[in-house]
């Protein structure tokens, strides 16, 4: 790993570039197995419209971990992410 000098323009960038690769990380991560469980929770209580579904997980997601931040997707799931456990617990189901 390069070390540069303190407080020098390559060090500012170095660590801007740094921290941007870990929060773009943090968007790859997958579905968090407790918001698995909660969606199937949902589904099987008659809760399967997607936008109710993320309401319901953002809650859940700020009372349980409230240190995570909206950007992490392991806790804050995609739209997409959220209807294909929605369909994967309503065939289960089914």
């Amino acid at each position: 790993m390069l070390k540069f000098p303190a407080n020098t323009y390559l060090s500012r960038v170095c660590n801007v570039n740094a921290l941007f690769f870990l929060k773009a990380a943090e968007t790859k991560l997958p579905i968090d197995d407790t918001l698995k469980k909660k969606i199937g929770e949902l589904v099987g209580s008659g809760i399967y419209h997607i936008k109710d579904v993320l309401h319901h997980l953002r809650v859940y997601a700020k009372e349980t971990q409230p240190h995570v931040e909206e950007t992490n997707s392991r806790f804050y799931p995609t739209i997409k992410t959220i209807g294909n456990h929605i369909q994967m617990h309503l065939r289960r189901l089914g």
